[in-house]
């Protein structure tokens, strides 16, 4: 009930405008939808500007795939699930690069101690010298 509150019902007519491609109606549904489904991203990814490139790939998605959604409330099942999914995956894709940074951080830290120590001629040395 209270999702109705914030998106307007699409009725039948609304519907069927839409899966024939009237932009006017695809439209309004994204004013009435861009908001939500940029939140519910956020959440997930917690960048804001991410957040709303992946509601704007959903609503893409959406209308490529506007055909195969059978009802109107399958707009809203399909631009979440959409979302969703995006957002998984961007997360993924962060965690391999982390992980690539951190082992390359790894890496660097590794030579550079063994550069340092390289440097150290410890034969000119005496042991009361590095105290």
């Amino acid at each position: 009930m209270g999702n109705r509150l914030l998106h307007p019902e699409i009725n039948e007519t609304r519907f069927l405008l839409f899966k024939s491609g009237n932009e006017k109606v695809f439209e309004q549904i994204f004013n009435e939808r861009y908001n939500s489904i940029a939140g519910f991203c956020c959440q997930f990814i917690r960048d804001a500007d991410k957040a709303r490139s992946i509601a704007q790939e959903a609503f893409i998605r959406l209308w490529i795939n506007r055909g195969r959604i059978e009802k109107p409330n399958g707009i809203g099942a399909f631009l979440y699930t959409a979302a969703k999914s995006e957002c998984l995956n961007y997360l993924r894709h962060r965690k391999v690069i982390h992980k690539y940074e951190s082992q390359w951080l790894e890496k660097q830290e590794r030579e550079f101690n063994c550069n340092v120590l390289e440097s150290f001629d410890f034969s000119t040395y005496e042991f009361d010298e590095l105290e």
